[in-house]
């Protein structure tokens, strides 16, 4: 698999998004997915079976999350990351957020450490911890602006873990398939339980890429200012 591959889907979903990604944001993808590779030959960051279509998937589901964090947004805080997904990405296309990567596994921390050094990108934590763990971290808690995990839990645990880390304005993003009605109602029971609001759900489809995407978006009841905060280009 060449680095190439990974960076046509980045361009294909950027183009659909209206986004333009700068030669040094190239730059930065490009060294971004050498050192994927190359890392998962020695760790096993992803599935070796599907090496490039998990990696592709994983680029995509982070990108389509762009138009939807705030022009408020400046703290998010990515659970479960694995190989830095999607907040890497992220923090790529928005150099001025402050990221901060949870992973439980020490190899994969060690990507993590590395690879953001790799890549010079500053305003970024990784946290070697579980996101249960953290919930005795006081500075991490009603702290971020965004919460957010790329499939590393089932949603309604995702909510569970998720919320105490939120702002008072905070928003949680998930991304899945649709839910069975059994699900629906353990989320939305969550939900009322966490004063979380589902905003909104949102099926995204990107042209040339096969699958459907559902965004999801749950934010505070009220924000600071009495309302929710509109999704726009951070």
């Amino acid at each position: 698999m060449k680095e190439s591959s990974l960076l046509g889907i980045i361009s294909k979903v950027a183009e659909h998004l209206g986004v333009v990604v700068e030669e040094k944001e190239r730059c930065l993808f490009s060294l971004y997915c050498q050192q994927l590779i190359i890392w998962n030959e020695k760790i096993n960051l992803v599935s070796r079976r599907n090496t490039e279509g998990v990696l592709r998937k994983n680029f995509v589901d982070s990108l389509i999350i762009l138009p939807y964090l705030s022009v408020r947004t400046s703290t998010l805080l990515d659970i479960g990351t694995g190989g830095g997904f999607p907040g890497i990405p992220l923090k790529i296309l928005c150099p001025t957020l402050q990221v901060t990567l949870v992973e439980s596994s020490r190899k994969k921390v060690s990507f993590l450490k590395h690879v953001v050094s790799y890549l010079g990108l500053k305003g970024i934590e990784i946290i070697h911890a579980r996101a249960e763990d953290l919930h005795r971290e006081e500075r991490l808690l009603y702290t971020f602006d965004v919460v957010i995990s790329q499939a590393a839990f089932k949603l309604v645990d995702f909510l569970r873990i998720a919320e105490p880390f939120l702002s008072s304005y905070g928003r949680l993003m998930a991304i899945k398939g649709r839910e069975r009605e059994e699900e629906k109602r353990e989320l939305k029971e969550m939900a009322r339980q966490k004063g979380l609001v589902l905003t909104a759900a949102r099926e995204v489809v990107v042209p040339g890429i096969p699958g459907v995407r559902r965004v999801l978006l749950y934010d505070r009841g009220r924000g600071k200012e009495g309302k929710n905060v509109p999704p726009s280009r951070c």
